[in-house]
Formats: C-alpha cells, structure tokens, sequence
C-alpha cells in the first residue's frame, strides 16, 4: 500500500467511532451529517486524537499502531492538516506564517515562503496579515503553510466552508488543481453537493462514527445507502 490506510476506533460521548480507509493519490472525499466524526477521523490520523485502537500507516511506515505500542508524534507524521477556520498565526504576516512550518535559517525559510505563495497566487500579500486578507486569500495562504513542509498527505477539513458565495467557485477549483499537482493521499471533507462532484474522488459516508457507504460518486448516486446520501448527492430521498 504506496497510499494512507487508517484503521482508528474512538469513544468520544455519545459517539463510537469506528472507521476504516485507505487512500491514493485521487484521494477521498468524506461526508457525513453533524456529529457523524468526520473531523475526528482526520484527527485520530493527525495524531492530535488519540484512538482507544486501531492502525495508521502511509507508505507502509506505522504511525499508530495500538497492538504494537507504536504512537508517533503529530510533527513526526508527516501529515498536514487544513482546519475550517484555517487557523493561521493572527500576530504573524502571511509570509511568516508559511515559513512557520520549515527548519533552517530564517531567511532561507522566509525565501522558501515567499516563492510558495507566489506560486499559489497570493505573492502580493505576503507582508500582510491575515486580518488584512480575503477568505480566499487566508484559505490560500493557509494551504501553503499546510504544503510548506512537503507532506506525505493532505488532510482538509472543511476548506470551503469558511468562503462566501462569490469566491467559493475560484477557490475550490485552484484547491483541486493543486491538489491533482500535488500527488499525494488527501481526505477532505465536504458538505455540498457542488464540492463533492468539484474534487472527483471516490466517496465515503460516515453516519454515527461508521462507513455506510463508499466508492465512486457515479455508484453512490444512483443508489444510496441512506436518506442523507440521497440528500445531499441527488437532492430526493433514497429510494428502498
């Protein structure tokens, strides 16, 4: 398996996750009503959450493994994560922010920055901060600290959320593009219809901490495993 393959299990309240994938370089779109533990799947891999057992691995290498006692550190894993509010450093300039993530001198990681955010389009706004930014532009800048320390898999929770109407078009579509570029495993969660379709990755349906459905977007609409499913691929209620 080149790809990232999780096996997380978690007790969180009221929820009992229990969650299964694997990923290549198309990717994977993860969807699911509220609460269902989509952002906490993307977690327990981050290792920001710990699962009570399972196993994570990304090109064969373990970063968690509860039988063998194996528990990498989040900063070891090689993963990058995109929150929904996209968390970057309100005190530092875009260009600080994405040098935040790289080692060296500061000024070869500053140059390091600085090219990235060229090429992700938002160069110009490098010496601003992120109060002084669009949603479009914080999202932007985001995924360039996010990609700054060349990750083995991309992790994006919810990237389109945050953006109004009239930049979430552009924006979802350079998301795609650079994620296609990239070439690396990249879960990302969504809850539009427009979204799902947008990335062209096979799909998985998480309902109440499990997988109830997963596989092609052409499959999962014309037959849905639930009413949410039906809901939100094809807009009617599924038809068993």
């Amino acid at each position: 398996m080149t790809g990232l393959a999780a096996h997380v299990c978690v007790r969180l309240g009221a929820l009992d996750l229990d969650v299964a994938l694997e990923v290549d370089e198309r990717g994977l779109v993860l969807v699911g009503p509220n609460g269902a533990g989509k952002t906490t799947v993307l977690l327990s891999m981050l290792g920001a959450r710990r699962p009570t057992r399972g196993r994570v691995a990304i090109a064969g290498d373990v970063l968690f493994d509860s039988a063998g006692g194996v528990d990498r550190a989040t900063e070891e894993r090689g993963l990058a994560y995109l929150p929904q509010d996209y968390a970057l450093f309100p005190h530092l300039t875009a260009v600080a922010n994405v040098a935040f993530g790289l080692r060296g001198p500061r000024a070869e990681r500053i140059r390091k920055a600085r090219l990235l955010l060229d090429r992700l389009g938002v160069g110009a706004v490098a010496e601003r901060h992120p109060g002084a930014l669009s949603g479009g532009e914080r999202q932007r800048v985001a995924l360039a600290r996010a990609l700054a320390p060349s990750p083995r898999a991309v992790l994006l929770d919810e990237p389109l959320a945050a953006l109004d109407v009239e930049s979430r078009h552009s924006v979802r579509a350079f998301l795609v593009t650079e994620l296609r570029a990239l070439r690396r495993p990249f879960i990302v969660i969504a809850h539009h219809r427009e979204d799902v379709r947008a990335f062209g990755a096979p799909v998985a349906v998480i309902e109440r901490g499990r997988i109830v459905q997963q596989g092609e977007l052409a499959a999962l609409e014309a037959s849905p495993a639930s009413s949410f499913t039906a809901h939100l691929l094809n807009g009617r209620p599924d038809h068993d």
